[in-house]
């Protein structure tokens, strides 16, 4: 006689996709759990980009309007060279083609709505998971806690980042060596920060993004609400700080400032200086940037993955978020198919896996090629030449046409009711 796990599924991960997959799992009446190794939910970083395919799902799921509160729409994009203007795009049309624009919002106020939405009950903090085991007696799936607990579930879910540890139980199951944790260091440390509200900014800022390139360096800076500014300097580091971790410890706003403060940007209207702009900081830190080399199966057995757990991407074109949240509309309709559709476990995990693995990948291969377009690194000493012609030449038009593989792609959520989450209501 089989023994019924404790839950339909279990989730490895309080962050973006576990939490947005929660979300839905709340919404599909499955039974669910989500398991945090950290004592608290402090989200990472300062603030992150959604692209439309993200905000297509949170509409599905009833967020969209608590994020549009919070979040602030791209506009424009200035890209300028050593503070000469090149070029100007017009990033509105973006909500007339694909249904939503890009949007620029702090991290923590998303993981607010994320957190609210999945069931703030159903979060178990400082729950470090240690082995994950498959029971085939039961149908089931065993995961081991380090405080001697186990927990059972139909479905466990990695979410859990790029030191995944349900990654790793895969490697060993597998016996694949791609399956364990590959990142690697890429040499760039990201110095960012979110700021207050800028003085002497008006309307005509709001939303608007600035790429800014100079002779040694490069610079990001996009528009909040209020005008606040997320801005991320990139530094070159050979050694890395610390390899069993990406946040800096003890970073203050001079430490940013002795490498990019005395570079140019347009919204520092006393000094033209981006000191002026890390000097209004609420808060700054630096982010050693991994990137994955050999990417893992994103569904074994009754395991899945999503977000960094399956492909930890570089940040350059801002979709490692957004990426999550495809994940876990996929894996949710996944879900859906298991427990509503009687679909086979393993079968349609692995319908899962092959929706997922080439695309992803395709985005973490743009997101690595954007960035060395990005910062000139093109073969045969072209960098500067093509980097001029289409980041000063190719209208916005052109670019959001060429984006409708990334932006135009919008799972469908299924099984949901039309009367949207309690979070809307």
């Amino acid at each position: 006689m089989t023994n019924k796990p404790q839950y339909q599924v279990v989730i490895v991960g309080a962050g973006i996709g576990g939490l947005t997959l929660a979300s839905i799992c709340r919404r599909l009446s499955l039974s669910y759990t989500i398991l945090e190794r950290l004592p608290s939910l402090t989200p990472a970083g300062a603030a992150i980009s959604l692209s439309p395919q993200a905000l297509s799902v949170l509409d599905q799921l009833g967020l969209y309007s608590a994020l549009k509160a919070v979040a602030q729409p791209m506009t424009r994009i200035r890209v300028s060279q050593n503070g000469k203007l090149w070029n100007e795009l017009d990033w509105t049309i973006c909500e007339k083609i694909y249904g939503y624009p890009v949007v620029t919002v702090e991290r923590a106020k998303l993981m607010q709505i994320l957190y609210a939405a999945a069931g703030k009950e159903k979060v178990q903090l400082g729950c470090a998971v240690q082995d994950v085991v498959e029971d085939a007696e039961n149908e089931s799936v065993s995961v081991h806690l380090a405080d001697g607990r186990i927990l059972s579930a139909s479905i466990v879910v990695g979410a859990d980042g790029i030191r995944s540890a349900v990654r790793r139980t895969l490697a060993r199951e597998t016996g694949n060596a791609n399956a364990g944790n590959t990142i690697k260091f890429t040499k760039r440390v990201h110095m960012s920060g979110w700021s207050h509200p800028l003085p002497g900014l008006g309307e005509k800022e709001l939303g608007v993004a600035n790429w800014l390139f100079y002779d040694d360096s490069v610079m990001m800076t996009f528009g909040g609400r209020d005008n606040r500014q997320w801005f991320i300097a990139i530094r070159e580091c050979e050694e890395i700080p610390d390899k069993d971790r990406s946040v800096w410890v003890g970073v203050t706003p001079g430490m940013i400032k002795e490498v990019h403060g005395e570079k140019e940007h347009p919204f520092a209207k006393k000094t033209g200086k981006l000191g002026e702009i890390v000097d209004q900081a609420e808060r700054v830190l630096a982010t050693n940037i991994f990137a994955e080399y050999a990417y893992p199966p994103m569904a074994v057995s009754r395991v899945a993955l999503v977000g960094d757990a399956a492909h930890s991407m570089s940040p350059w074109f801002g979709q490692g978020g957004t990426a999550c949240i495809e994940d876990a509309a996929e894996l949710g309709n996944t879900l859906y198919s298991i427990f509503s559709e009687s679909q086979k476990v393993k079968e349609a995990l692995q319908a899962y896996r092959s929706r997922r693995e080439k695309r992803t990948q395709e985005i973490a291969k743009f997101s690595a090629d954007f960035g060395r377009l990005y910062s000139a690194q093109l073969p045969y000493g072209l960098g500067g030449i093509v980097r001029g012609l289409l980041f000063g030449y190719v209208p916005s038009n052109i670019w959001l046409w060429w984006l409708k593989w990334l932006y135009g792609y919008q799972p469908i959520l299924r099984g949901l009711d039309v009367s949207g989450s309690e979070v809307d209501k």
